[in-house]
């Protein structure tokens, strides 16, 4: 069993530096160059299914990589939406992040369990995410294409290899980067590639 991540491309809220969350934000003319380089990187690789988040970043980055690979199932799953950052979004990221530490900090936790007002902490992602995750494991044991989101991501990669949540802060994606796991013949998942860039 096979998992390849990929980040949606680029929009104009990802270059001035802005917290999208659940602000749906269409790619920009980087982004869709973006996209079909991730789609050159994993060109005639096939997919037993291909799971894409429902925001609109995400969806037309899979519509330019799909002329490149093949797939027998599409979910569009709301599940894989990025992070929510309720009150946030919109703000410039690296003020939100400060806000994170500062927090978590004041509370005596880690930044991964702060909740933006109106938002999503890291382990509220993590929580929507899990039922995906284990039905995942318990299919049948097919390669995956899973497009989605920079925090939801890093959530998916830190659960599948056993991590705990404050790990998901410790993986950065480029947009329209690629990164492959695989589930071992002991269950366990291993990474194998981490934030490919096609040319």
């Amino acid at each position: 069993m096979r998992l390849v991540l990929v980040r949606h491309g680029e929009t104009d809220w990802n270059r001035q530096g802005r917290t999208q969350g659940h602000i749906d934000i269409e790619l920009n003319e980087t982004g869709r160059r973006q996209a079909a380089c991730a789609g050159a990187l994993l060109s005639g690789q096939a997919f037993g299914e291909v799971w894409v988040s429902d925001l609109a970043r995400a969806r037309q980055t899979w519509e330019i990589v799909a002329t490149q690979v093949t797939t027998q199932r599409v979910v569009v799953d709301p599940r894989l939406r990025e992070r929510a950052f309720g009150e946030w979004e919109g703000r410039p990221y690296q003020s939100n992040m400060i806000e994170f530490a500062e927090t978590g900090a004041r509370a005596g936790t880690h930044a991964a369990h702060v909740r933006p007002p109106g938002g999503e902490s890291l382990a509220d992602v993590e929580a929507r995410l899990r039922p995906l995750l284990d039905a995942w494991k318990e299919a049948k044991p097919i390669d995956r294409l899973v497009i989605g989101h920079g925090a939801c991501l890093g959530v998916l990669l830190s659960a599948l290899l056993g991590g705990p949540v404050t790990m998901a802060r410790a993986f950065r994606f480029e947009n329209g980067a690629a990164t492959e796991i695989r589930r071992r013949s002991t269950g366990e998942f291993a990474l194998e590639t981490y934030n490919l860039v096609g040319q």
